[in-house]
């Protein structure tokens, strides 16, 4: 949805334009968090107030934690916990589970539909300690030891700097507090590609990962860089990402209260807009509106191989040594995974999922959803994800 609406914002006319612009690029990004339902109603009249991780967990009586990590090259994360459930308390305690979101998700992503219905909390519900995991730049951390938003070099990272600096530092962090030698990890879309990398570069975590779940794995984009909108982008992204770094935009489509009022006003049930909001969403994802729940659904790849950024000939000569970036060797991933994939996801084509898996060396699960039109969203958001996928990965992490 974001690209296609930078596009139009780019060509139309002044007036609508500014109006797009102010959704791609707030000038007031960040929303106010508040922790309970009472503070929320306090605050009704204010439209930069959303209930935070903690608030969304325990207005259902769940338990949750926040932690806070600093990692090495100095950005604030922060990490939630889910320890048990009111439904698990007499159960035997069991193992942890880590989830990582994918791209502009958070951990809110894994807990915004509710008890029975989010991976996270029937999870819980079966004893597992579930932590899950938020990376640079989202919408929880968003600060730095020395370095500010507004700042170019904050934003100076991709998804090779968040497996081996944060996922690997908040598993570390993780096992540490729970005196736990390993986990099992799921992640969903770029959360399957930072434990790809961090685990081709960092293979000591093989004995730290017991069981990857990779969800809509995104690694390689030969098929989904054929596809009408991400060609646009293939084919401009120099120019798009020039553009942008021009115009001092590193931050694209955040959460703003700009959004949750358009989301408010025109995607709610019952208006004969939600199927435009719809509509832009399976522009982005695929099409899937069977399973779509409406009322909670509200830079440079190498498409040739799975390798780390490319700065372009000249500075990769300088970085790497070599005028395209090395790929990553998927043959130092040892630990158990599983794939799981859908044949309606724009963002993850079976094609690419099949290249994925022929240079895999060990896995113990290899799994299409079975339902034509399930999409790169409904992993966390469809009506029936517990029937349809939840209770088989619950299934596999009991027999690990």
């Amino acid at each position: 949805m974001n690209y296609i609406l930078l596009f139009i914002a780019l060509i139309l006319p002044a007036n609508v334009s500014c109006f797009l612009r102010e959704l791609l690029f707030p000038r007031k990004p960040i929303l106010n968090r508040v922790r309970t339902r009472d503070s929320l109603q306090v605050r009704l009249a204010d439209d930069t107030a959303v209930l935070d991780f903690v608030g969304l967990v325990q207005q259902y009586n769940y338990p949750a934690e926040e932690h806070n990590l600093t990692t090495k090259d100095g950005y604030n994360l922060i990490i939630h916990r889910i320890p048990d459930s009111p439904k698990s308390k007499s159960l035997k305690k069991k193992s942890v589970v880590f989830l990582q979101h994918g791209v502009f998700g958070s951990s809110d992503s894994w807990v915004l539909i509710g008890p029975d219905k989010d991976l996270a909390f029937i999870l819980a519900d079966q004893g597992y300690d579930v932590w899950i995991g938020n990376v640079r730049g989202n919408s929880y951390c968003r600060s730095h030891q020395e370095l500010s938003t507004s700042d170019r070099d904050f934003w100076k990272f991709s998804y090779h700097e968040i497996a081996i600096f944060d996922v690997a530092e908040m598993i570390d962090y993780v096992l540490n507090e729970t005196n736990e030698k390993s986990l099992t990890y799921i992640g969903h879309s770029m959360g399957s590609t930072v434990s790809l990398v961090l685990l081709s570069e960092k293979p000591e975590y093989n004995e730290k990962i017991k069981l990857l779940f990779n969800l809509a794995p995104v690694a390689y984009w030969n098929a989904i860089s054929q596809r009408a909108i991400y060609s646009v982008l293939v084919k401009y992204r120099d120019l798009l990402k020039k553009f942008l770094e021009t115009i001092e935009v590193y931050d694209l489509m955040p959460q703003s209260s700009t959004n949750k009022i358009l989301a408010k006003e025109f995607c709610r049930d019952n208006l004969p807009t939600q199927e435009i909001c719809v509509a832009l969403i399976f522009a982005n994802v695929g099409i899937s509106p069977h399973q779509l729940n409406k009322l909670r659904s509200c830079w440079k790849f190498s498409y040739e191989s799975f390798s780390q950024y490319d700065y372009g000939y000249i500075d990769n000569f300088k970085i790497y040594g070599k005028k395209r970036p090395p790929a990553y060797n998927l043959k130092k991933i040892t630990t158990n995974v599983a794939l799981i994939y859908s044949d309606n996801d724009y963002f993850t084509p079976v094609e690419n999922v099949l290249e994925l898996k022929k240079r895999l060396p060990n896995i113990v699960f290899f799994g299409k959803i079975d339902y034509d039109t399930f999409n790169h969203l409904d992993y966390l958001f469809a009506q029936d994800a517990k029937e349809l996928l939840y209770n088989r990965i619950t299934k596999l992490i009991s027999q690990y």
